[in-house]
């Protein structure tokens, strides 16, 4: 099997055109079924309705990316002849999409090459209302590849194929020498989402938003008080910087409610390591992303406080959340989360062999973070079967 790496950056250094923008923008018409029907409901009058679409009309086209507007016949043209050599019937996409990546999916779908696109994250399959990999990614799919689970109606052109997490099955390798022991410094090694002032386009109610911000902080602070009552020490890892400054008052009033028994890490690197996981009894989420499934499917004792103030699971996916909660890694409220801590404690390593955990554990990963020690014979199979019918 042979790869390449395709490399594409758009280009957007032409002027703004306001006169181009102002003819086109003005032709489209925002007053949708959808939108309509959902200010109706808010009651708004017909006037309001006039007002908001005008102003969202003139917003987007204020906004709109040159690279995909003025440039958009440049663009397309360098795409296509960055594509014109390869003979190849499939092409394969992994990370987030970019104005750049759908450039290349558009010229790949005139050329009738096969579009596959790799899942790399959590959320995929389980959690609701995540427009962006809808619109971005499976809309323009004919195959994704999935940590495990295998259907999604609302896309009936997009074939989706399960297989190992490459990422996962090589994580569960790193975490084998990871000691459950009771002596420990810490309670909880707590990471929370990360929050921002201004969200990504084709953002939904399926991540953190900024209107949720006084809440989600709330929350820390209710999760703090608990932690004092209890009598429990928390290393706190916030997301990034941007998260830090937008808390910064939040971080204040916790340090003081707990005093000694909370450390806020100044290293913002993302994601888990071994050096601060190895001093905690459990790894704290506050919702079921990429690094709750790391821990479920690399034995690192985890739990999540999931109030579902910003996510939730799909439908297809709560029969295995509550086979979760059953055995105490989701919590949905805060005593629960306490008592299932002073459970754990009492005998780590009872609480991560006891069986019903372990089978609610293995149904779940089966289905959204698949692993596999030889993940690559898996994809070697897959890729080969893919490339004879080229």
């Amino acid at each position: 099997l042979n790869f390449k790496n395709i490399k594409f950056k758009t280009e957007g250094e032409t002027k703004y055109n306001h006169r181009h923008r102002e003819l086109f923008f003005k032709k489209i018409d925002l007053k949708t079924n959808g939108l309509k029907r959902f200010m109706e409901k808010k009651y708004f009058t017909d006037n309001d309705i006039d007002l908001v679409t005008a102003n969202l009309t003139y917003f987007i086209q204020k906004i709109f990316p040159i690279d995909l507007f003025e440039e958009i016949e440049k663009n397309y043209e360098k795409a296509k002849s960055i594509l014109k050599p390869y003979k190849s019937k499939h092409i394969i996409f992994g990370g987030s999409p970019t104005s750049s990546s759908s450039f290349i999916m558009a010229v790949s779908k005139e050329k009738k090459m096969s579009v596959i696109t790799l899942q790399h994250g959590g959320y995929y399959g389980y959690i609701k209302d995540i427009p962006r990999v809808y619109e971005l990614e499976y809309s323009f799919s004919d195959i994704f590849l999935t940590w495990g689970w295998t259907e999604n109606k609302q896309f009936p052109t997009c074939k989706f194929f399960p297989l190992p997490s490459p990422w996962l099955s090589e994580r569960t390798i790193y975490w084998k020498k990871l000691k459950i022991q009771e002596d420990k410094r810490f309670d909880f090694l707590f990471l929370p989402q990360r929050l921002e002032e201004y969200t990504m386009p084709l953002t939904g109610a399926g991540n953190t938003r900024p209107d949720i911000i006084p809440s989600y902080l709330n929350e820390i602070i209710k999760l703090i008080n608990f932690a004092k009552f209890n009598k429990a020490s928390i290393f706190y890892k916030p997301y990034n910087q941007k998260t830090v400054l937008l808390g910064k008052e939040t971080y204040k009033k916790i340090k003081k409610i707990l005093g000694t028994s909370l450390t806020i890490s100044k290293n913002l690197n993302k994601g888990l390591n071994f050096r601060i996981v190895k001093n905690c009894h459990i790894v704290l989420w506050d919702q079921p992303g990429t690094g709750f499934l790391e821990c479920i499917t690399s034995n690192i004792p985890t739990m999540v406080i999931w109030t579902k103030l910003f996510n939730e699971e799909e439908k297809s996916a709560q029969k295995y959340f509550k086979k979760l909660e059953n055995v105490g890694l989701i919590h949905v409220t805060h005593k629960s989360l306490f008592k299932e801590l002073a459970i754990y404690k009492k005998d780590p390593i009872s609480w991560m062999s006891n069986s019903e955990r372990k089978k609610a554990i293995n149904l779940f990963s089966q289905r959204y973070a698949f692993t596999c020690p030889e993940w690559t014979d898996s994809w070697n199979h897959f890729l080969k079967k893919i490339k004879s019918y080229a």
